[in-house]
């Protein structure tokens, strides 16, 4: 059996790559001062040719540092919210507590346009925490003020069943299946 460098086994880039970042793109820097091409490269480590030429190119750009992996952060995010609104928005929730709905509605009639989800992104990328209401000796407490609610922005909503067979005789439900009579019941209250 011959001894040549293509019949010998080499690891693959991404099995060198698992176990050590900066040693895989050491070989492949080894093996490049050794005179392979970066195509033989390739072949040997199982990876593509744009891999090799990375390697390569961060390592006489950068020297030994070019093998630490760099950031997948992006370098600029266009939709951002921008920081003074962000300000703005901590700043609202640390004052009122209010949730991401309210606090949009409120910059939104001060003529900033947000919506409530960038709200919520804002609040959780600050880790802004809620007001935490905690009943004195277990009395039940309004989680609302209803002074501070806007008009007709708070509903509470029942759904009941009408044709309820533990209620209501057979024929009483039969008589209101004739007169098509719907056989639920909504109720709003403010």
């Amino acid at each position: 059996m011959s001894n040549s460098s293509s019949d010998e086994y080499y690891p693959k880039y991404q099995d060198l790559r698992r176990a050590n970042k900066e040693y895989a793109r050491q070989e492949v820097i080894r093996l490049h001062s050794e005179g392979k091409s970066i195509s033989a490269i390739a072949r040997t480590m199982k990876c593509s040719r744009i891999t090799v030429r990375k390697a390569l190119r961060r390592y006489k750009e950068e020297g030994t540092k070019g093998f630490r992996d760099r950031s997948k952060r992006p370098k600029n995010s266009p939709r951002r919210t921008p920081l003074h609104i962000e300000a703005m928005i901590v700043a609202t929730r640390e004052r009122t507590g209010y949730g991401h709905n309210r606090i949009a509605r409120i910059l939104q009639e001060q003529g900033i346009s947000v919506k409530p989800s960038a709200v919520r992104n804002v609040l959780h990328r600050y880790k802004v925490s809620e007001k935490v209401k905690r009943s004195k000796y277990r009395k039940r407490q309004r989680f609302y003020d209803f002074e501070e609610l806007f008009p007709l922005s708070h509903f509470e909503v029942d759904l009941k069943e009408i044709y309820d067979t533990k209620t209501l005789s057979k024929e009483a439900i039969e008589h209101g299946e004739r007169l098509k009579i719907p056989p639920y019941q909504w109720t709003a209250m403010m």
